[in-house]
């Protein structure tokens, strides 16, 4: 797992602010290497977010390099809202819908884009891993965080006041239907 913490320049994060980017959830979309955009916002600092891990890690380079695509979507978490997510895994939800098999992202990836976060205690924590040995993260604002998503994962119930708001994606291997 590889944690960056203020990993964008405060004029980009600054742009991520925009109410309008976040009226509604993105939808899961996957994204094929060769049709990647250039001038989307959220697709352009996950773009940047897995150059620079891929600087950090030589496995990570490979399959950023070698990706069929990447999945993206966002995600909020609010006291009026969704206030968690249980244990799972990052898969392709459509063959496993159809097939019942279960094909996991070589790597996944969580932004925080929040510029504040009112935290009581362990809420809203992401924690990945098997528990008892699982590793809890706080949702720091400007934090990026990549690991295997095909390990068990969830974010623990509870917002007070306000929303934790996140880009999150997949580099995948194949192309994924969605």
């Amino acid at each position: 797992m590889i944690v960056i913490d203020n990993f964008l320049d405060p004029g980009t994060f600054y742009l991520l602010q925009d109410p309008i980017l976040w009226k509604k959830p993105l939808a899961s979309d996957f994204v094929e290497k060769d049709k990647e955009p250039h001038n989307d916002l959220i697709f352009n600092v996950i773009k940047e977010s897995w150059e620079r891990v891929s600087t950090l890690d030589n496995r990570i380079r490979n399959a950023y390099l070698d990706r069929a695509g990447i999945e993206m979507w966002t995600h909020i978490i609010s006291p009026e809202g969704n206030k968690g997510l249980d244990w799972h895994i990052d898969k392709d939800e459509t063959l496993y819908e159809k097939k019942g098999i279960i094909e996991t992202p070589v790597y996944g990836s969580i932004f925080y884009c929040h510029q504040d976060i009112s935290l009581v205690d362990d809420m809203g924590m992401l924690e990945i891993g098997i528990p008892p040995a699982s590793e809890r993260i706080k949702p720091l604002p400007n934090r990026l965080i990549v690991f295997k998503s095909g390990t068990p994962h969830r974010v623990t119930n509870g917002i007070e006041t306000s929303p934790r708001k996140s880009i999150v994606s997949n580099i995948w291997n194949h192309s994924i239907d969605l």
